[in-house]
């Protein structure tokens, strides 16, 4: 390596031309950089968690919702402020990427006439006001499709929702529509208070975080790395040549980020400030042992080649470490994110390792100046005690160091797996504020969505369905309410027939599709072919067990009823009361009824509330459903009179619960039929799966841990064998290692005892630390 040595200080001018050309060639590409914090773009296509999300959202022409909640001071069943929701939806619309646009003025209701269905606005273009609003309010206040979903329970608050264009920067549409909406706002001087949440709104929250950490943690972890560079070698160039050089190296590796096409993440604010952290080390190296040997050498090339040889296969020891360590990360990760961050990392550790090797000795050389000599005495005399010491009671430091390890290891096993928007932002934050006014007021903002395939025109299919999204709402409480085609059919049944029922052969479901044919929010979750559809759950404040367990018992009901016989209803009193319950259960939640007081006994929790219904369900039955109904006059009568049943045993009235919805939760006891899971039965559906926002980051939770153990012991194996290589010593190899052991020991207890949560960020620190760690054994 000395006739390499040799050219780069010969040819100093020629390596510092190379060095800024290569520079000038990186800053262009940083100006390529663009921001992109959606969490599905983080996967390819082609991954196996983000596949069918993908396919969904360009089946179904669907995205992220983007979410505007108002606030008024009073009820917003006025004219004034119906007016003014009308005026900022319709602005909305029209805003290039949007849609599609739900809101209470903007929403198509199905209603039963003499002369058979009718789907318009819910408000015409001409706002009533009087009496004529007084019975639309009363109407809407009934309905748990529009209560909770886009008014409050209150009727203070509304919710406007725009869904952006899928393969659209649905950040940049946000932005606009944000622009647009507080435009408005400040123009009417209508007394209110906008909450602007959803997943785009989120992620440009992110982005603009992402903008302000860089700005500040540059300037910050540069001036840090500069004060202890001056203190440890109290001249310019000791000082600034390490600092420099690693710089340029992160300009050329975000260059080449600019030039793969690769965004700028929540993970990739990081790699600048992980650069420049570590990647300085191998300078201070040349450095300080060419200041060594410039003081037993006149000449400086003399010096500057005896610096090299001495410090090159410990620096590039230290370099490939890290670089591993780097690579690693990416490895066995299907997160486009952290691959990208793997990738602009190692190349930025790759690029300050070959300059320490090449453009630092030639600025030494340029710079031909001998330094004087710091006169460490006081630092030197204390490291030199201290390692007496240590000498001298060397197993009371071992016992300390295992005790101290048996506390960490304690603390490690506390580290909990969780990945949260939410939980990237401090409590006084937007964002915050945003998810918990709109999940206290409204369903929520974070999807889960279940997709089936098959005969969408099935009555089994629709039946199954039914139940699946029914128990998926009592699992997470009942407040939610799912969007799916099923109550759609069941409606536009009620308006043909006056019951609220599916129907119970695919020909009625036919014709029912007439009314629905080509309407804006049916193409968003059943396919043209009627042979795709997706239930979509909104999700508030689900904590990530909660999540994971909800996403995990869809499954499981999906495999439940993957195969299924159906059984007469009759047969079946135990199933259909245990569903009946569940489902006036979540109607109840919604409502606010979460406590019953029956015959002075107070039911205070779910399953005693649901308990109580499913025995006054099952004895109704039981005394009541025994025959066939032979029409739906036959149903709708057996029904009314069921209604008002469950209406006095639970001591409420249609205030509460309007009779439709009861009449829905009650419609499977007139089925005639009811799907129950069996070995041996029939396949009501193609394929099913759960996916949307709230599933990617419960997949990406699961990664986690799997890929810190594959990417520790990647590193960890190419340490030893790199560590073995340097030393040639088996057993000095593995003693290298006990310093990084402690470290990770050191690193999970550190984040179980501040209860730092293990996600996508934090996950990379671990490998790092054993890649950086090394250095200072070697």
């Amino acid at each position: 390596m000395e006739k390499f040595f040799r050219f780069v200080i010969d040819n100093k001018v020629f390596v510092l031309v190379v060095v800024i050309v290569f520079l000038i060639v990186g800053v262009l590409g940083i100006f390529r950089i663009y921001i992109d914090n959606d969490v599905l773009h983080w996967f390819s296509r082609d991954s196996d968690i983000a596949r069918l999300n993908y396919y969904i959202n360009e089946k179904f022409e669907s995205n992220n919702p983007i979410i505007i909640m108002i606030s008024f001071e009073r009820d917003v069943f006025t004219r004034d402020i119906l007016e003014f929701i009308r005026r900022i939806s319709r602005k909305v619309k029209e805003v290039e990427g949007i849609v599609e646009v739900i809101s209470l003025t903007e929403v198509d209701d199905i209603k039963s006439t003499d002369e058979g269905i009718i789907i318009e606005k819910l408000f015409s273009e001409d706002i009533p006001d009087g009496e004529g609003l007084k019975g639309i309010r009363e109407y809407v206040m009934s309905k748990e499709s529009y209560k909770g979903s886009i008014v409050s329970r209150d009727g203070k608050s509304v919710n406007i929702i725009a869904i952006p264009q899928v393969g659209g920067d649905a950040s940049k549409v946000a932005r606009v529509v944000r622009k647009e909406v507080e435009e408005i706002i400040n123009l009417s001087g209508v007394d209110c208070k906008v909450f602007f949440g959803g997943a785009p709104m989120i992620l440009n929250s992110i982005s603009k975080l992402v903008v302000e950490d860089i700005s500040k943690l540059v300037p910050i972890v540069s001036f840090v790395v500069l004060v202890i560079l001056f203190v440890s070698f109290r001249t310019f160039i000791g000082t600034f040549i390490p600092l420099i050089t690693v710089l340029i190296s992160c300009a050329i590796g975000m260059g080449v980020m600019g030039y793969l096409g690769y965004p700028l993440t929540t993970f990739g604010v990081a790699i600048p400030v992980v650069l420049i952290a570590i990647g300085n080390a191998y300078a201070i190296h040349v450095i300080n042992e060419y200041y060594e040997r410039i003081y037993q050498h006149t000449n400086s090339k003399d010096a500057l080649i005896i610096t090299l040889k001495r410090v090159f296969i410990p620096v590039l020891m230290s370099g490939l470490t890290t670089i591993a360590s780097l690579i690693s990360i990416g490895v066995g990760t299907e997160l486009n994110s952290t691959k990208n961050f793997s990738t602009v990392s190692s190349i930025g550790i790759t690029l300050a390792t070959l300059f320490t090797l090449t453009f630092v000795p030639a600025v030494l050389q340029f710079f031909s100046i001998k330094p004087k000599r710091v006169h460490l005495h006081t630092t030197t005399s204390f490291l030199s005690n201290v390692s007496k010491f240590i000498f001298s009671y060397r197993m009371y430091v071992l016992v300390i160091f295992i005790m101290i390890s048996g506390l960490l290891i304690f603390w490690a096993t506390k580290v909990r797996i969780e990945v949260d928007y939410f939980g990237y932002f401090d409590e006084n934050t937007e964002p915050r504020k945003v998810g918990n006014a709109i999940a206290d007021t409204f369903d929520g903002s974070f999807e889960l969505k279940t997709y089936f395939k098959g005969n969408i025109q099935d009555p089994t299919l629709l039946k199954v369905i039914q139940i699946i999204e029914e128990e998926q709402r009592y699992f997470v409480g009942g407040k939610s309410k799912p969007q799916s085609i099923v109550e759609v059919v069941a409606s536009l049944n009620d308006g043909m027939v006056n019951v609220k029922v599916i129907p119970e052969t695919e020909y009625e479901v036919q014709n029912l599709w007439f009314f629905i044919e080509g309407k804006e929010n049916i193409k968003r979750i059943v396919s043209d072919d009627k042979y795709e559809t997706v239930v979509n759950l909104l999700l508030g404040k689900v904590n990530s067990s909660d999540r994971y367990a909800l996403i995990n018992y869809t499954k499981d009901l999906i495999n439940k009823y993957s195969n299924i016989t159906l059984v007469d209803v009759r047969e079946s009193l135990d199933e259909v009361s245990k569903f009946i319950s569940k489902s006036l259960y979540n109607r109840l939640s919604r409502a606010g009824v979460e406590v019953l007081m029956i015959d002075g006994k107070v039911l205070d929790n779910k399953e005693e509330v649901t308990s109580y219904i499913e025995d006054v369900v099952r004895n109704y039955l039981q005394q009541n459903l025994k025959r066939d109904f032979k029409n739906y006059d036959e149903k709708k009568e057996f029904l009314s009179k069921f209604v008002k049943k469950i209406y006095s045993s639970l001591l409420i009235d249609e205030n509460v619960l309007s009779v439709k919805d009861v009449e829905y939760a009650l419609s499977p006891s007139v089925w005639g039929y009811i799907p129950v899971p069996s070995e041996e039965g029939i396949n009501p559906f193609e394929f099913a799966d759960t996916t949307g926002l709230a599933k990617l980051f419960s997949d990406m939770e699961q990664q986690i841990l799997r890929n810190q153990i594959i990417s520790l012991s990647i590193i960890v194996l190419v340490v030893f064998i790199m560590n073995f290589i340097t030393f040639g010593n088996f057993i000095e190899s593995l003693i290298s290692l006990l310093p990084i052991l402690f470290t990770l020991i050191a690193n999970f207890g550190i984040m179980g005892f501040l209860n730092i949560k293990m996600d996508f960020i934090t996950v990379t620190i671990a490998s790092i630390a054993v890649g950086v760690g090394i250095d200072y054994t070697i």
